[in-house]
């Protein structure tokens, strides 16, 4: 399991690796944002279209930095005593598309696209263990201003393989709270 707890040894061990190891995307002294934010104002039916804003838009350094006054950044979690109630967006290669409920409503149309680059891998983990899956394409972190949904592949030869993929992951099945989901891209170090 990936952790977001691994960091580079100190010193390099004399023994080369034939194992890859995952870590944290090194930054220099800020994290890059992903999510997107909702605009002053908020989002409704009639402004859904237009009311979000991207990371470079929403977080202060260029996308690096805190959010910006009135900006509404998505929030992920899986809701009190449920799964993520994934359902299918079809097959795209080895890829399994599935739209996921992972935040609450009041979010308009995203189109971020996401992709990691190479040598890199993205993925949604519990904020609690750190216990997730890694996703290779956010077509949109939000849509409509009343639902849910993130919209990501996974790989996945079926609906069912990539539903239970998740759903293992991220059940918040007998919790009360909502379970809160982190997004991370990573690099691969060899």
């Amino acid at each position: 399991q990936p952790s977001s707890s691994l960091v580079p040894t100190p010193e390099p061990s004399p023994q080369p690796s034939s194992q890859p190891s995952l870590q944290p995307s090194p930054a220099p002294t800020l994290t890059k944002k992903y999510l997107w934010c909702s605009k002053p104002g908020g989002c409704n039916s009639s402004n859904e279209a237009s009311c979000m804003a991207p990371p470079s838009e929403c977080y202060t350094e260029d996308g690096y930095g805190s959010v910006n006054p009135d900006y509404t950044p998505i929030e992920l979690f899986v809701l009190p005593n449920t799964t993520p109630q994934c359902r299918d967006r079809g097959q795209y290669g080895t890829d399994r598309e599935l739209k996921c409920k992972f935040h609450t409503t009041g979010f308009g149309r995203t189109r971020p696209y996401i992709r990691p680059p190479a040598g890199s891998t993205m993925g949604f983990y519990r904020e609690d263990t750190n216990k997730g899956f890694e996703a290779t394409f956010i077509r949109h972190w939000s849509w409509r201003s009343h639902g849910q949904w993130v919209y990501l592949r996974v790989k996945a030869n079926d609906y069912v393989t990539a539903r239970n993929l998740v759903h293992a992951n991220l059940n918040n099945g007998g919790n009360s709270q909502p379970l809160p989901l982190k997004f991370e891209m990573r690099e691969l170090f060899e």
